[in-house]
């Protein structure tokens, strides 16, 4: 009688134990989605502002912008990772010198650093924020491509 109760007891405490250390996992899960989901948030409303300030480029637009993020599946292992890209192609006619000195006047430079520059691409970068202009001289037309990434870095939030 004294090992069925003791059985019984061990079966009720490891039942508790198990569906609390199930329940504190799902909690620390659903703390990750919302940081995340917080952080996405915050980076489409400055990502649409800082679209704002570059509209009206010199450069003829091909398309409206396009938006991709990311991860599209996390998981635990990659809860802190997210990205949002903004991509849009614009006609080459003046070539990527006209482009870059347009984006130097509208981008405060005591905030983006201009970090790269090429005949062929230059990138500014402003904390987790880049912006690209790359030149494709290939395609036809020539395009020119404006990328805008923000990469979330767990070190910051």
């Amino acid at each position: 009688m004294k090992n069925r109760k003791r059985v019984l007891i061990l079966l009720v405490g490891g039942s508790l134990l198990l569906g609390l250390a199930v329940t504190l996992a799902g909690l620390l899960a659903n703390q990750k989605r919302w940081d995340r989901e917080t952080a996405f948030a915050t980076a489409n409303y400055d990502g649409e502002a800082l679209l704002a300030t570059l509209a009206g480029s010199p450069a003829e637009p091909l398309d409206y912008p396009q938006v991709e993020r990311g991860p599209l599946d996390p998981d635990l292992s990659n809860a802190d990772e997210a990205w949002v890209v903004w991509t849009q192609d614009f006609a080459a006619k003046d070539g990527l010198s006209a482009l870059l000195a347009w984006h130097r006047g509208k981008l405060p430079s005591d905030e983006w650093i201009l970090t790269e520059e090429h005949p062929d691409k230059a990138t500014f970068r402003k904390g987790e924020w880049t912006l690209s202009l790359i030149h494709d001289p290939r395609s036809d037309p020539p395009r020119l491509r404006r990328e805008i990434r923000w990469t979330r870095d767990p070190s910051i939030l």
